[in-house]
């Protein structure tokens, strides 16, 4: 049992020169670990919160005679634990730059939090180190990722049997769509054509790609959806272009989801790779170099040229006017961009467009998730809204029952019962009335008349309070009334 008090020490009085006893401001925690040492923690002046961290003490002590936590990784700095992290993350198989990326952001809320080892981490600490990333101006998003990386860090610290308690695991991400810095959007078919069409011609070359180099990357990436870093390691041998069914082939190493992948092509899609591929070397890649380090960078390029020579052949006709504020631009104006990435996005939107089944889609793009390729993935513009909503059948045309003229002389112009009055007035029929042969009848020279049936009162008969039609709306009558009277 963990005790806690306020140790006392003697000071001289310089005045008096008396001796005074006096307690100190702190409260300190006395506990037992594992082996009977004796442990002293200096507390709060707080006697409460004391309190909090004797029991917390208490736990991790309890944790550690149940085998669950050895108490040397108590006592190693959170350096140490970090670089283990990091070897557990490269024995995964993650790609490099996943590795250093989550290894940097750990590093950079442990050093900015001042935490040292294992026992100081608090998640309110974390929350504000956070907030504070945020209000420097960095995104949701980014936020969001430092926090995914820490977390991933204790959680591993807790599997590995480094402590008995994830801190953080109550720490949740925030609402990215609130402050989306970077949203992608995809282009007209027509635009992507013109990409490409414009790219094949170049004879600029980019990190050692000619033009033709480029447009074949951006073809495939647009028909495939695969993402940079697999289009890097695409080689001649990954083309199943024999077989009644085209395929290209990610192997699982260069994959995102770590499987072996196997995408089918487009007929003219693998006659032009067919042709393209016959000289070139089996076993290495198409596109080599360090190209996919700055393939946004490269887009744009190739963007602003396409964009510059579409200018210059719409404007005759004026098209250059009404169009280029967006026309392959690289943001358009709600500050949408077209990178690299949103070629993946082209080919999930153009599924849509083509009235693919969802799930299909998420099958093609490789998604653990269908929300993923619909909400993230699959950008629609207003003329795809259109091009749906055109696809339905038409309507009816109005034929002469429902003429202005025909309403208007049957009396049932748009008007409520309550409004039809003089020779306005109309003929009641009920369904009691067509059983019975009987007829409420209201006549039309503007005097109030009560049924002459008694039994079609509503007091005595529940089948006369039935709903009057009158033209487009229905009128029940009132059940309070006595008699079906205008």
């Amino acid at each position: 049992m963990a005790s806690i008090y306020k140790p006392s020490y003697t000071k001289t009085d310089p005045v008096t020169g008396r001796k005074v006893k006096r307690r100190t401001r702190h409260y300190i925690v006395e506990y037992r670990e594992p082996g009977g040492i004796v442990r002293r923690v200096k507390g709060y002046p707080d006697k409460e919160a004391t309190k909090q961290l004797a029991r917390r003490l208490e736990n991790r002590t309890a944790w550690q005679q149940e085998g669950m936590v050895d108490p040397e990784h108590l006592r190693r700095p959170l350096t140490i634990h970090l670089e283990d992290f990091r070897r557990h993350l490269e024995a995964k198989n993650n790609c490099p730059r996943h590795v250093a990326e989550s290894v940097a952001r750990v590093k950079a809320i442990l050093d900015g939090c001042a935490f040292r080892y294992i026992g100081d981490m608090a998640p309110g600490r974390v929350e504000g180190w956070l907030a504070d990333l945020r209000q420097d101006g960095r995104g949701i998003a980014t936020s969001n990722g430092y926090l995914r990386a820490v977390k991933s860090f204790t959680a591993w610290l807790v599997r590995d049997h480094r402590t008995g308690q994830d801190v953080l695991k109550h720490l949740s991400r925030l609402n990215p769509d609130t402050d989306r810095r970077h949203e992608r959007r995809s282009v007209a078919t027509k635009e992507y054509h013109s990409l490409l069409e414009t790219t094949r011609e170049s004879t600029a070359a980019f990190r050692g790609l000619s033009g033709l180099d480029r447009f074949m990357l951006y073809t495939l990436a647009g028909y495939t959806g695969l993402r940079c870093g697999e289009l890097a390691s695409v080689t001649p041998a990954s083309f199943g272009l024999d077989a009644e069914q085209p395929t290209v082939t990610v192997e699982a190493a260069y994959s995102k989801r770590r499987r072996k992948d196997t995408l089918p092509l487009h007929p003219d899609l693998a006659a032009l790779f067919q042709e393209w591929i016959a000289s070139k070397p089996k076993d290495i890649p198409l596109w080599p170099g360090t190209w996919k380090e700055k393939a946004a960078k490269m887009l744009r390029m190739d963007l602003a040229a396409a964009r510059s020579a579409w200018i210059q052949e719409a404007k005759p006709d004026g098209r250059a006017d009404r169009e280029a504020s967006s026309f392959l631009a690289y943001r358009d104006d709600a500050g949408r961009v077209f990178d690299f990435h949103a070629c993946r996005g082209q080919f999930i939107s153009e599924l849509a467009r083509r009235g693919v089944h969802p799930k299909t889609a998420q099958l093609l793009a490789r998604h653990s998730s269908i929300n993923l390729t619909m909400n993230t993935y699959t950008h629609l513009a207003m003329v795809d809204l259109a091009n749906a909503v055109e696809t339905l059948p038409a309507p009816p045309a109005a034929g002469p029952n429902t003429s202005a003229d025909t309403m208007r002389a049957t009396g049932t112009d748009g008007k409520l019962v309550g409004q039809l009055v003089g020779a306005d007035r109309i003929r009641l029929h009920s369904t009691a009335s067509a059983r019975t042969g009987t007829r409420a009848e209201v006549e039309s020279d503007g005097e109030r008349k009560c049924l002459k049936n008694k039994p079609l009162d509503t007091r005595s008969h529940p089948e006369a309070s039935t709903c009057i039609r009158v033209g487009e709306g229905t009128r029940t009558p009132d059940p309070q009334s006595h008699s079906l009277m205008l």
